[in-house]
């Protein structure tokens, strides 16, 4: 579980370079950055259960590596997100302050959270999941347990917020992100996940 380079005399350091998701090169001429929103980045976490905060990590270290020039491979720090997630909280909030972010968070203090959330939903999911009189899932439990691992949504909503300053901070043509159609995709895939999830659970 569970929706965010070295410095060269052609870029600025967070003008994109690459055609990130969240951003768009409008031309090759007159770059325009659009960016979500944390009302869109709430939807698209719920409605991906989850998955679109693997999506926001990996992008986000990925934008890291192309745009700071840090020695790190994305696609391997997502997937063991868990040990660097912390990493990545400080490294997004060092930069925004740099850019003059006035608003806090603590990384470790929302990696700790991130932690607890995880580990104790993960532990209540594989221990009480189903009613020993029947043998059959639990549905009322199954739900609690989902909604309480949810809770990492608000883990990554600083960060999300504060990765949004710094990239508007770099280009004076940053417009609000809508929904595209790769957005559209993942949450039908996400509404059909959720589908299954609460036929399994109460469909018996």
């Amino acid at each position: 579980m569970l929706f965010a380079s070295a410095i060269s005399t052609k870029h600025n350091l967070m003008e994109p370079i690459d055609r990130d998701p969240e951003i768009i090169l409008d031309s090759e001429s007159l770059p325009e950055t659009k960016l979500l929103n944390t009302s869109q980045f709430i939807a698209l976490y719920i409605l991906t259960f989850g998955g679109y905060s693997w999506w926001w990590t990996y992008k986000t270290w990925r934008y890291f590596r192309n745009e700071k020039g840090m020695d790190v491979m994305p696609v391997m720090r997502t997937i063991f997100s868990i040990f660097f997630q912390y990493s990545l909280f400080n490294n997004v909030q060092q930069l925004a302050i740099s850019k003059g972010y006035e608003k806090r968070y603590s990384a470790i203090g929302l990696y700790l959270l991130m932690l607890a959330i995880t580990i104790t939903s993960t532990m209540l999911n594989l221990s009480g999941n189903y009613d020993r009189s029947s043998g059959q899932a639990n549905g009322a439990y199954e739900v609690f347990v989902m909604a309480l691992s949810f809770l990492t949504m608000f883990v990554f909503i600083q960060p999300f917020n504060a990765l949004n300053f710094c990239l508007e901070q770099n280009n004076e043509r940053v417009v609000e992100g809508k929904f595209e159609t790769r957005h559209y995709i993942l949450m039908a895939l996400g509404i059909l996940i959720w589908i299954f999830f609460f036929v399994g659970v109460f469909g018996q």
